[in-house]
C-alpha cells in the first residue's frame, strides 16, 4: 500500500489493528555475514492513531540456492512494542532481541526469508484497532570478515 504523507508517497506494509498478521520479504546478505543471529528495529507509522503500543516481532529462516522458498519453517522470533508518537510521524522502535535464523546457507548464497509480524491481538499490543503500516526496518548482524573478497 502507498502512504500519501503530502509531498512524498511511501511504500508501506499495512497491518491491521485487531487481528495478529504477518508479511513475507527477502533480503540477500553479504558474504561477510556469519550467518548467527540477528536483531531488528522497525520503523512504522499510523494515519489515525491514538496512545498506546504496536507489538512488532520478526522471524526467519536462511534459503540458499535449491531451496524452496516458504519451506522451512521460521526461526525463533524476538518482538519489541513501540510507543505511538503521533499521525504520520516516524516511529522507530528498540532493537528486539536475538532472532534465531533456521536452515543452512552457502558463504555465497546467503538470503534470508525474513516474516515481519503484529501481534495486534496481544494484551502488549495497545493501538486497540488502529492499522500500523511498516515503511521500513534495520537489522544488525555480526560479521566474520571485513570485506566480502
Amino acid at each position: 500500500e502507498t502512504v500519501d504523507c503530502g509531498v512524498i508517497c511511501h511504500d508501506a506494509i499495512p497491518f491491521d489493528g485487531t487481528v495478529n498478521e504477518f508479511s513475507n520479504l527477502g533480503l540477500g546478505m553479504p558474504k561477510r555475514f556469519d550467518g548467527g543471529t540477528i536483531k531488528a528495529k522497525f520503523c512504522w507509522l499510523t494515519k489515525a492513531g491514538s496512545a498506546g503500543n504496536a507489538y512488532w516481532a520478526l522471524g526467519g529462516s536462511k534459503l540458499d540456492g535449491g531451496d524452496t522458498l516458504g519451506a522451512e519453517a521460521s526461526g525463533s522470533a524476538a518482538a519489541v512494542a513501540s510507543a505511538w508518537i503521533g499521525d504520520l510521524k516516524v516511529h522507530i522502535s528498540s532493537w528486539t532481541g536475538e532472532i534465531t535464523l533456521i536452515g543452512t546457507t552457502t558463504e555465497e548464497n546467503l538470503f534470508l526469508e525474513l516474516q515481519p509480524f503484529r501481534f495486534a491481538a496481544s494484551a502488549l499490543d495497545t493501538l486497540n484497532g488502529i492499522d500500523a503500516y511498516l515503511i521500513g526496518m534495520w537489522l544488525l548482524w555480526t560479521a566474520n570478515a571485513e570485506t566480502d573478497d
